[in-house]
């Protein structure tokens, strides 16, 4: 590759498993379900991934805390973005 391209992937959930990445520590499943079945209540949102609540609470407020995630007035979690761009700088910016 050269000095200047960029190389892109549209399936971070795809990639983290080639890497040995756990899927539910990058919480890609979570915005995945919640951009399949719209807003929904955290509770509604773990039986739809299949995973623990207490744990997809966890995960959703991590979510919230840096944006991905946001809630209705009465509570439903959502995904307000059609696409997230995750952004990775490889070469060493000079300080």
């Amino acid at each position: 590759m050269l000095p200047g391209q960029v190389l892109a992937l549209d399936d971070v959930a795809n990639l983290a498993g080639q890497l040995g990445l756990d899927q539910h520590f990058l919480r890609i499943d979570l915005l995945e379900a919640l951009r399949q079945c719209g807003p929904c209540s955290v509770y509604a949102l773990a039986k739809t991934v299949a995973r623990n609540y207490s744990n997809v609470h966890t995960d959703v407020g991590k979510l919230e805390e840096h944006g991905l995630v946001r809630r209705t007035p009465e509570d439903a979690v959502f995904v307000p973005f059609e696409s997230v761009e995750i952004h990775l700088d490889l070469v060493k910016k000079a300080e």
